[in-house]
């Protein structure tokens, strides 16, 4: 530019191309520095949007260990919980099988107090005198109602 203007001042270029170019060069300047304006943004744009892919990332990353985290423990909750349904499932077969124990043994007390008490019956109906022409029912089906009677030749 400075060139141009020398030459104008010395009559070699006309005042039109010393113009044209003056104008050429503010323009060039103006858009070198929108250029310029506009790289500085994108730089700023690229590490603002760089810091936010980051930020993202880290947030992303916290997200996964959280959810990892979440699942262990439901899964570890869901082994635990299957454990002490399994116990509970246990306890209840121990139960039952005391309570089967306990009735088979309650069963077997009483057919041995039945045996007892009709042997304690048969003994005692042994010790009784009976009329002529009686003789003592028998109680049917090992478990009667504990009665007896006795049956004489007419009544039976």
């Amino acid at each position: 530019m400075e060139r141009k203007r020398t030459l104008y001042e010395k009559g070699f270029v006309s005042k039109q191309e010393l113009d044209s170019a003056e104008a050429a060069y503010q323009s060039a300047l103006a858009q070198f520095q929108r250029t310029q304006a506009y790289l500085e943004q994108v730089k700023l744009d690229e590490q603002q949007s760089l810091a936010a892919a980051r930020a993202r990332y880290e947030a992303a990353l916290q997200e996964v260990k959280a959810a990892q985290e979440r699942l262990n423990l439901l899964r570890k909750g869901r082994t635990e919980d299957i454990a002490a349904a399994q116990a509970q499932v246990e306890r209840a077969k121990a139960m039952l099988k005391s309570a089967m124990a306990s009735e088979s043994q309650t069963l077997d007390t009483a057919q041995v107090r039945y045996q007892a008490a009709l042997e304690d019956y048969q003994a005692a109906l042994a010790q009784t005198p009976r009329p002529e022409n009686s003789t003592p029912r028998r109680l049917e089906g090992g478990r009667g109602s504990g009665e007896a009677s006795v049956i004489s030749p007419e009544s039976g």
